[in-house]
């Protein structure tokens, strides 16, 4: 009875984590900060204020988690409401 609910949200959520994975990412980036996540190397300050982050892999790295994350929910979730429809 609860089991559809619950896969249903997993998978609205696991959906959500993948299609947003990548701004997550840079949330994280922000929070710490670029020169510590990217290091300093890796980072331009521009006289207007915005800031340059020249690794793409590092973001990537940073951004990963956060799709896996939403893989792992899709998963669940799919694999709830399976079960739930074999349980009967």
């Amino acid at each position: 009875m609860i089991r559809k609910p619950i896969g249903i949200v997993a998978i609205l959520v696991g959906t959500y984590f993948v299609i947003t994975f990548q701004a997550w990412g840079f949330r994280l980036i922000d929070w710490i900060g670029p020169e510590r996540a990217l290091g300093a190397q890796n980072v331009r300050r521009e006289p207007d204020g915005s800031v340059l982050m020249t690794n793409p892999i590092a973001m990537l790295f940073w951004c990963l988690p956060f799709l896996a994350l939403g893989i792992v929910a899709i998963v669940v979730g799919v694999k709830i409401l399976r079960r739930g429809q074999t349980a009967g």
